[in-house]
């Protein structure tokens, strides 16, 4: 056994023993980490390492994520938009009982199909606006509000 190890050194003062203690180890700072690079959590992600990953990755979210409130929505308004013509088809349907009332189930039938037109130009603008509104929430909050490197 050493001098240094038994700590019988003419100071009195043990020296300290373990990892990061030495010659050449720069105090603070842990074996293995790089003085003044901060390891991300990002950096692991596959496609997240660069910028150009990240920007693939944040538009791909976007548009994903901002299409199923979209969707979600416009089923919705659809069944109930769609629910409302076609009650009044049937109760015009139901209701005929003549040859002249019959006659005029056509055009009655063309009137609706053309709602039901109006109706489907309407919900689709809607669900464009919400996709856009979704989509540029989802990409405001991964390009602007997630940290990336700007700790």
């Amino acid at each position: 056994m050493s001098e240094r190890e038994s700590g019988a050194v003419g100071t009195g003062a043990e020296l300290p023993v373990g990892p990061g203690v030495g010659p050449g180890v720069q105090p603070g700072v842990q074996p293995g980490v790089q003085p003044g690079v901060r390891s991300s959590g990002w950096r692991g992600v596959p496609g997240l390492g660069s910028p150009r990953g990240r920007f693939a990755v944040g538009m791909l979210l976007a548009i994903v994520l901002g299409f199923v409130p979209a969707t979600l929505v416009a089923g919705w308004r659809e069944r109930s938009a769609y629910a409302a013509i076609d009650d009044k088809v049937i109760e015009m349907q139901s209701a005929a009982d003549a040859p002249d009332s019959y006659a005029a189930l056509d055009a009655f039938r063309a009137s609706e199909l053309d709602a039901k037109r109006s109706a489907r130009r309407t919900i689709v603008a809607m669900a464009m606006l919400i996709w856009a509104a979704a989509g540029g929430a989802v990409a405001y909050v991964w390009f602007r509000r997630t940290p990336w490197g700007r700790e």
